[in-house]
């Protein structure tokens, strides 16, 4: 990445972070000098976000679904059922559900550390339309090996060093489904997301047919960009790739 290209992100983060939150400043500050501040992210909405253990260190769990809005909330009409696969802290769950009182949203997220304070966040918003899966989410449901890192990249493929834990998976539940709800997938689930589009393709029929699915796709998926896209555009999803504060992302559409 070239200087000039960094300097822009920098621009791109302190305007989202002015526009969007109540405490701009402090967080300004605690981009420079990260002991200063170890506080909330105060959204404008009046929703606030505390980190794992420093604001520092839960950054980016925080920033791209709450502040930068890479998962498009702010720009959604009104949604039935949110899937948020790799829910981490809650930051996507609690501005969805702050959103949307009257939807349905299943935050999945393996990480203990994470569903602390995944149930701390929701209880300081109020927020009590969240249904947590304590467990990592696959195709089949299988058997995993989950690799927790002190940096927050926790996933199923070994990818990372940290302490492994072997548990159960669960997969995604269709039952109860109404085929006239719109539903959300927001998919973090660092590199399980080939799999789960793989899925979401395959069980397609048995889902509401008004699906948008956004993702970040992570380098170590064993499913490739051009693999995801195929498999959701023969189930009828219109797919686009972008670059959103320097992640990938992929945005599938049915009959949105």
């Amino acid at each position: 990445m070239s200087l000039h290209q960094v300097a822009a992100r920098k621009l791109q983060t302190a305007l989202a972070i002015r526009r969007h939150t109540s405490n701009w400043g402090w967080l300004w500050i605690s981009r420079i000098l990260p002991w200063l501040y170890q506080g909330p992210v105060r959204l404008r909405s009046g929703i606030s976000i505390y980190p794992r253990e420093t604001l520092h260190g839960s950054w980016g769990e925080i920033f791209e679904p709450a502040i930068a809005d890479c998962y498009g909330l702010r720009n959604v009409p009104a949604i039935d059922v949110f899937w948020d696969v790799g829910a981490n802290i809650g930051a996507f769950s609690c501005v969805a559900g702050h959103m949307f009182p009257e939807a349905r949203i299943v935050a999945y997220e393996p990480d203990s550390d994470a569903v602390h304070a995944l149930q701390r966040n929701l209880s300081g918003n109020r927020i009590g339309n969240v249904t947590i899966i304590p467990f990592p989410v696959t195709r089949d449901g299988r058997d995993v090996t989950f690799t927790r890192t002190a940096g927050g990249a926790s996933n199923i493929y070994g990818c990372n060093e940290g302490s492994l834990m072997h548990m159960p998976s669960r997969m995604l539940e269709t039952s109860g489904m109404d085929p006239r709800q719109r539903l959300l997938v927001k998919l973090d689930c660092e590199g399980s997301e080939g799999e789960l589009t793989e899925w979401i393709a395959e069980n397609g029929s048995h889902l509401p047919a008004m699906m948008r699915v956004i993702g970040e796709f992570h380098p170590w998926c064993p499913r490739s960009p051009d693999d995801i896209s195929r498999s959701l555009q023969a189930a009828g999803f219109r797919v686009t790739w972008g670059d959103r504060f320097g992640e990938k992302y992929f945005d599938a559409v049915r009959q949105w």
